[in-house]
């Protein structure tokens, strides 16, 4: 079986997507099937299966604008065109594209009207962001959405299969779209990361990612200042990986918590990987709303890193069922659960072993879903 996989993503830096496509390939090609990458050229994915092509991305306002109006730009055309050869010399039995940005699904929707090929589109998260439930709704760039709103309806009519990481993202995007897309709509887990080699533990609670905006919890500093005040000496402190906001470092700072905190910025992924290996527990934030339809990457590298998880997640989310299966700390953004969560995990020694997200399981369920999307 040969697949012909789609992603554009394109950044200064590895982000989550472009770690994730890499370790697809990677562990796809491990198996008797082949999987080639369509990617923008960057340093971070590399390998004899992958092919590059030009940017996308709009750099001027004007651009961007017109991009709304008539996405088949002349950068957009240019990758069709070299794609169109890559599908004569490969021959692939199937097509994935993949989201961000929207636009690689345009290279879906091309193939699937000129070439009939079997066609599985992967969003990362639903779309647009602005017709999420509060607090991600929003009538700003209102051009924007209708755009991304009528592309994803051309998606979820011709493509032949729908992937997201939750389910619970594929039923928001249904109530967004009015349509029940559970009949051509999988779930697919992000891959986790290899076990890594033992690090010396820091007695931390490691936080890495973005703390701004919608996850950016007073809750949590309210729970670190009641902790504090029990004088735990089992409590070192938060590490904090990424941006943080400086409304967190402020509040922080007015709460009188500022020592138990240790903000290091942006670092490398090793770096990173090192300091959550040897967290006394690791701290995943979602926005506080009343259903999650989001499975960050990072909840999948932070399982396999098997240390214990503390998640500030909603009611209903795909972490929270996760973690009530390995016995994880899930707790609603609320100071007392927050508290009663941080004292949970500086018990524990580490979380239960799970394979769900490992490179092999993964892989089988692709490989289900392509084949049950070829026969259909």
């Amino acid at each position: 079986m040969r697949v012909l996989y789609i992603s554009l993503t394109e950044n200064k830096k590895p982000g989550a997507r472009e770690i994730q496509v890499s370790r697809v390939l990677e562990s796809f090609n491990k198996t008797e099937h082949e999987m080639f990458l369509v990617t923008i050229e960057n340093k971070f994915i590399s390998g004899e299966n992958t092919y590059y092509v030009n940017s996308i991305k709009e750099k001027s306002r004007l651009g961007r604008f017109m991009k709304c109006i008539r996405p088949y730009t002349s950068l957009v055309k240019k990758v069709i065109a070299k794609v169109e050869n890559l599908v004569d010399e490969l021959q692939p039995d199937l097509i994935i594209t993949s989201s961000n940005p929207i636009e690689s699904h345009l290279i879906g929707i091309h193939l699937k009207r000129t070439r009939n090929l079997k066609w599985i589109a992967f969003f990362s998260d639903p779309k647009p962001v602005c017709k999420l439930p509060p607090p991600y709704t929003s009538d700003k760039r209102k051009l924007v959405t209708r755009y991304e709103y009528k592309l994803c309806q051309k998606i979820f009519k011709l493509s032949d299969m729908i992937l997201m990481p939750s389910k619970y993202g594929i039923e928001v995007t249904s109530q967004i779209y009015n349509t029940d897309l559970s009949e051509k709509a999988r779930t697919i887990p992000h891959l986790g990361f290899p076990s890594s080699d033992a690090v010396e533990e820091n007695g931390y609670i490691v936080h890495a990612g973005k703390l701004v905006h919608k996850r950016s919890s007073t809750e949590l500093l309210e729970a670190i200042k009641k902790i504090k005040e029990e004088k735990n000496s089992s409590f070192k402190g938060l590490l904090c990986l990424g941006i943080v906001s400086d409304k967190f470092k402020e509040t922080a700072k007015s709460l009188g918590v500022e020592d138990l905190i240790i903000y290091k910025g942006i670092v490398d992924l090793n770096t990173s990987r090192k300091y959550l290996s040897g967290a006394k527990g690791i701290l995943i934030i979602e926005a506080d709303m009343e259903i999650s339809p989001f499975l960050p990457s990072k909840f999948a590298e932070a399982v396999s890193l098997q240390r214990p998880i503390i998640a500030i997640t909603p009611k209903v989310s795909e972490i929270r069922d996760y973690l009530n299966t390995v016995d994880g700390a899930a707790v609603l953004n609320n100071e007392e659960a927050i508290y009663h969560g941080l004292k949970e995990v500086i018990k524990k020694t580490q979380i239960k072993e799970s394979d769900f997200f490992d490179a092999q399981n993964v892989v089988k369920k692709y490989l289900d879903i392509i084949n049950e999307t070829l026969e259909s």
